[in-house]
């Protein structure tokens, strides 16, 4: 039994892109579904699919003109949480360019660009450089 699925699926991503291997495995969730649709929007992956038993197939995106060695650093912790305003996010948003912050809003999950668009904070899952 996951404990924590979006830190499974991180790592899980995190492990494919390092070994740049072609496609993954690992359990589904609707939370794990709706952070792969997310990372689908991002470009990190180019597709995925729920097998039987449920699995989910994940098949990364690679590029020629895209760097190869994306940086995720997952933040998501059951115990202690970071919680970003949206004061905190606008200052993160200057400061840190072409990144992105995943956050668990109340509206579900999204980047901070989005959660500026409508004015809200959340909580910090992973930061993508």
């Amino acid at each position: 039994m996951i404990q924590n699925s979006y830190s499974h699926a991180i790592n899980q991503l995190k492990f494919i892109l390092a070994r740049k291997s072609l496609s993954g495995t690992f359990q589904y969730t609707v939370k794990v579904h709706n952070l792969l649709k997310l990372f689908k929007s991002l470009n990190l992956i180019r597709r995925f699919y729920v097998t039987q038993g449920d699995k989910i197939r994940l098949y990364p995106s690679y590029s020629k003109r895209r760097r190869v060695n994306v940086q995720i650093k997952l933040y998501y912790k059951n115990k202690t949480p970071l919680r970003l305003g949206y004061q905190a996010l606008r200052i993160l948003h200057m400061s840190t360019g072409h990144s992105y912050f995943i956050l668990e809003t109340s509206k579900g999950l999204m980047t901070h660009h989005e959660a500026l668009k409508l004015r809200i904070g959340g909580f910090l899952v992973c930061f993508i450089n």
